[in-house]
């Protein structure tokens, strides 16, 4: 038995003709339905869906870490035999959605040190550019806020923020269009 012949008989039937469909989401069912059966045989040596779920999530931890980027290519070269062809290719398929937990868990955090450094520094005005409608993008940090109060602006035009309540437990913050920057 082989990974791939597993997972396939995990994958639902409706599944069967999708040819987008990757390794990822049979793994994620076979991971939630059947942690202790046998993933992948190799000789005397075998893995469950656990133990193949844990080399994966480490690998595409240590994708990420290393800069990799969904859609970035990966070349690789290893012995045939247990822990290689498989697991990397497991590893590989399932990086995106390691890659955007790790996404979505650095724009919190990120976005947490934002206002943290607003509260910090006492600001209460600044900054930003229209991006389009009423999204502007904060001058002098990466942070990015609907203002629904904006007017009719072109992108690119300068305009002054005035910042209210910051909450750091709920990560909101109250701000408000305060005029264009003067050219």
């Amino acid at each position: 038995m082989t990974t791939l012949e597993t997972l396939h008989d995990l994958a639902p039937a409706a599944d069967a003709g999708n040819a987008t469909r990757t390794v990822g989401a049979p793994m994620r069912r076979a991971l939630a339905t059947a942690r202790d059966r046998t993933a992948v045989v190799c000789g005397e040596q075998t893995l469950t869906y656990a133990e193949l779920g844990d080399r994966v999530a480490r690998l595409g931890g240590l994708l990420a870490g290393l800069g990799l980027r969904p859609g970035d290519r990966v070349a690789y070269g290893i012995s045939n035999g247990y822990g290689s062809d498989a697991e990397l290719y497991a590893a590989l398929t399932d990086f995106e959605a390691t890659y955007a937990a790790y996404g979505e868990f650095q724009d919190r955090m990120e976005h947490y040190w934002c206002l943290r450094w607003l509260l910090q520094e006492q600001i209460t005005g600044t900054t930003g550019s229209v991006i389009r409608d009423t999204l502007v993008r904060f001058d002098r940090l990466p942070l990015v806020v609907r203002m629904p109060d904006l007017p009719a602006l072109p992108p690119e035009t300068g305009v002054r923020i005035a910042i209210g309540r910051i909450d750091l437990l709920a990560d909101t913050f109250e701000c408000r269009y305060a005029g264009e920057v003067d050219s």
